[in-house]
This record gives structure tokens, sequence and C-alpha cells, in this order.
């Protein structure tokens, strides 16, 4: 009987590993799409408006992600945490309120700072609510281990954005910022929609027992998980307020192109990350936990920094011919990206193991001390070198916070430096599941 139980449980835990690695590919797949439809909508905008208009256009990404930020906290990770442990409407009829307050509000005081245009303030507000209630309804469905319905409406969001977008710039010759805007309702709107259908047809019914706590749990958790990735937010774009302050527009553009092209290499990370942190919030199993983290970490080191390496070498003239003559500067910008885009891609798997217990505070702390570098760095380097002043300043900020989480996850499981390159076994099983995945294709 013993030797059967093994057995069985060899069995369990073999299968679960192969379902979680055929999610990762799903959602890897997912990303390569985003990415490549991302990094399409930088070379619409680049070629169509400019350096100075895709400043513009950047430093109202900027804004409109810190509204959501804030949206974030009852709308956020939190949620996927609560999501198999309370009744879904308990969840989303707090997180809908508080995202159009919150859209509001934080929007004007945006505005009250002179950080977004009069003639962008609405449209920040409309896409920011928009936005805020597709992601309340995509994290719950997250949070329901339904990871392919999340990375397919995710990926038609980007989809229809550079679809609309294409259409608008290549067809019509309406090479303006207002129909970014348009083609963002667009994209917005009809996956919000559909994100609403494929939510209420998980079957769950109305049940407010035990409601005040639940919602008191929501905005505790969602108020710790959210305060550091507004934390995190400063590190990775406080570099564009200071460069539109020390510089212009133009400078932001020029920054921006390298970090969309740097932080692509991100989906590779994140796509492992979306798995493992819904896979985390539904087992109590601490060591299972452990040991799915550093067989993630390991992989999304080496992958990381192969990516990192090839982008690094791409030559000059190519990303002018690619971006525009406005773009000479981008090449050293992704240089001075470069050792922070690895540290990153690794340290978010840590990030998410901690996350995924419900452990916010390390990651709030991890933030802290990236940012305790990024102000000073930003004021220092920014003013001299610019655009590649803004890439060091992140990349110290990056590579601060990614020592923090991995000393904190080392004192848990007794990872070392060394283990970040896979053996034999882990490169096996991917291969393995890449052929899988080619036979089913």
């Amino acid at each position: 009987m013993a030797i059967c139980r093994s057995v069985r449980n060899r069995f369990t835990f073999a299968s679960k590993t192969r379902l979680m690695f055929e999610k990762i590919l799903h959602t890897f797949t997912s990303r390569i799409g985003i990415a490549g439809l991302n990094f399409l909508i930088v070379i619409l905008t680049a070629q169509s408006l400019g350096a100075a208009g895709r400043g513009e256009i950047s430093l109202f990404v900027a804004n409109l992600a810190l509204v959501l930020l804030f949206t974030g906290i009852v709308g956020g990770t939190a949620l996927a945490y609560l999501t198999p442990r309370t009744n879904v409407f308990q969840l989303l009829l707090p997180a809908y309120v508080w995202s159009a307050v919150v859209s509001g509000l934080v929007t004007f005081v945006i505005f009250l700072l002179n950080q977004v245009p009069a003639d962008y303030v609405w449209h920040l507000f409309g896409l920011a609510l928009l936005q805020s209630f597709f992601t309340v309804n995509a994290t719950v469905l997250l949070g329901k281990e339904k990871v392919k319905v999340y990375n397919n409406l995710t990926f038609l969001q980007t989809l229809l954005s550079a679809l609309i977008l294409a259409s608008g710039f290549l067809l019509f010759s309406t090479k303006t910022i207002a129909f970014y805007f348009t083609a963002l309702y667009g994209a917005y709107g009809i996956s919000t929609l559909l994100s609403f259908i494929f939510l209420f047809r998980t079957g769950d019914k109305p049940d407010f027992s035990g409601f005040r706590e639940n919602v008191a749990q929501l905005f505790r958790l969602g108020a710790t998980a959210q305060f550091s990735n507004i934390i995190t937010f400063l590190n990775y774009r406080l570099g564009y307020y200071f460069l539109n302050t020390f510089a212009d527009a133009r400078a932001v553009g020029i920054f921006s192109v390298g970090v969309a092209l740097s932080e692509a290499l991100w989906m590779i990370g994140k796509s492992m990350a979306t798995v493992q942190y819904s896979a985390l919030v539904n087992t109590e199993n601490q060591q299972a936990g452990q040991a799915m983290t550093i067989k993630l970490v390991k992989l999304s080191f080496v992958a990381t920094l192969t990516a990192v390496l090839v982008l690094s070498v791409l030559p000059p003239p190519f990303l002018t011919f690619v971006f525009g003559k406005d773009f000479v500067g981008v090449k050293p910008v992704i240089w001075a990206l470069a050792p922070g885009v690895v540290a990153t891609g690794t340290g978010m798997i840590f990030s998410h193991y901690f996350a995924g217990r419900g452990n916010y505070k390390i990651n709030n702390w991890a933030a802290l001390v990236g940012l305790a570098l990024t102000v000073p760095a930003c004021l220092l380097l920014i003013p001299e070198l610019g655009p590649v002043g803004a890439g060091l300043a992140s990349t110290f900020s990056y590579m601060a916070a990614f020592v923090f989480l991995f000393l904190k996850f080392r004192r848990e499981s007794g990872f070392n430096l060394w283990q970040l390159v896979p053996g034999k076994e882990d490169f096996g099983q991917v291969l393995q599941l890449l052929r899988k995945g080619k036979t089913q294709m």
C-alpha cells in the first residue's frame, strides 16, 4: 500500500508539473504575441509621430499606468489571492466602485500637478476606467486558474490596439495622438466587454455572508500588495518625468523606445511568474512552492540573459531604419538598461513567490530599496547624460531590488547564486514540453 501511495504521489506531482509547464508555454506564446504587437505599436508611433510625439504618448501611458496602480489597491493582485477563498461577488462589488471613484480622483490630482495636458484629461479618466474594470475581471479569472482565458483576453486587447492604430496611420493617414486614443478606446472597450462575459460564465452565485470582514481583508491585502507596485512603478518610470523636466519630450521619446525594447524581454519572466502565482495562491505547500520557484528562476535567468545579449548586438543603422532618424541615440540606452533588465527578469520570479504566499511586505521593501537609489541616481545622471543617464539609474535600481529579493529567498530556501545556471534535467523538461507543444499544434 505504501508503494502504491508513493507511485500515486509521484504521478500526481509529475502531472501537476507537466500541467504547470503547459500553462507556461501557453502564457509565453501569448506574451510573445503581445510583445510583438507592442513592438509594432512603438514602431508605428515612432515613425509617424517622431521622438517628440512618441515622448508625449509615453508620458500619457505612464500617467495611465499610475492611475491603474491606485485602482489596483482593490482591483489588483489581492483579488487573485482571495478569489479561491471568497465568494467573487464580495470582491467584485467593492473593486468596481473603488475603480470608478479612484480613476476620477487620481486623474484630477495628476492634472493639478501639471503632468497631463488639459486636452488629455478626459481621455486619461475614460481609458483608466475601462482598463481598471478589465483588470478586475481578468484578475478574478486568473485567480480561478483560467490562465488561457486570461492570456487570450490580454492578447486580444493588444491585437485590437495595433490593428486599429495601423489602419488609421497607414490606410487613412490619420497620424495624430488623438487617433492613438481612439485605438485604445476601441481595444479597451471590446476586451472589457468580453471579460464581463467570461467572468459571469463561471457560474458563481452571490453570497454576501461575512461581507464586511472580506472587504476589510481585500483592502488590507490590496494596500500592502499595491504599495510595492506603486514604488516599483516609480522605479520603472520616474526617469520619464525627470527627463521631461531636465530635457524635453524628445528625450523621453528616445528613452521610451529603449525601454520598450528592453522591457519586452520581461515577457519571459512574466510568462513564468503568471502561472507560478496562479499555482501558489491555490496551494499551502511551501516546499513545493520553493521547488517550483527555483526551477523557474533558473530558466528565466538564462532565457532573459540570452535575449538581452541578442538585443545588445543589434546594429544602430538597423534601429534607426526601424524607428526613424530621430532615434539615433537608442543603442546606448539599451546598453545602459541591459544588466537591470536581466536582474528584473530573474527577480520577478522571487517577487511572485512572496506575493503568492501573501507576503507582500518583502516586495515592498525590495521596491523601496530600489527607489532609494532611483531618485539620487536620476538627479545625478540625467542632467549630464540624458536618456543614457536614465537607463543607468534604472539599472542601479533594478539590481538593488534583485539583490534584496534574492537574499530573502535564500534565507528561506538555501538557494545560492550558482544555482541560477540550469542543469540537464531543467533543459530536458523544457525540450520535452516544447516537443509536446509542437505535436499538439
